[in-house]
């Protein structure tokens, strides 16, 4: 009589988890770099956004805000929801808050 087979034998479970465990090791790494760097265009990108509308406050009513915070953008005139419709942006990617590296004399986060 014929033995049937209804499973895998340990021997197989063992190379398929160790196949896993090594593509995990390649991937993961990866991913993770692929993270940072990502977090660091983000940062880039909204720090480009963030000067270029303090220019364009400045040259619209000749002084920077007083500080990146809905109250530092508005004076006499002008409204920050003429620039940050959802109101403006109070921390980084990071969680640092823009207010922190906010240069109200220059008018720029570095």
């Amino acid at each position: 009589m014929k033995k049937t087979r209804l499973g895998f034998t340990l021997m197989e479970m063992l190379i398929v988890v160790t196949i896993i465990a090594i593509l995990a090791a390649i991937v993961l790494p990866r991913f993770i770099i692929s993270s940072a760097q990502a977090k660091s265009s983000v940062y880039s990108a909204e720090r480009q956004t963030i000067n270029s509308q303090l220019e364009l406050f400045y040259f619209t009513y000749g002084v920077y805000p007083s500080a990146m915070t809905d109250q530092g953008w508005s004076i006499a005139g002008a409204s920050y929801l003429d620039y940050w419709p959802e109101g403006v942006p109070t921390s980084d990617v990071h969680g640092v808050s823009w207010d922190d590296t906010y240069d109200s004399s220059l008018g720029r986060i570095p």
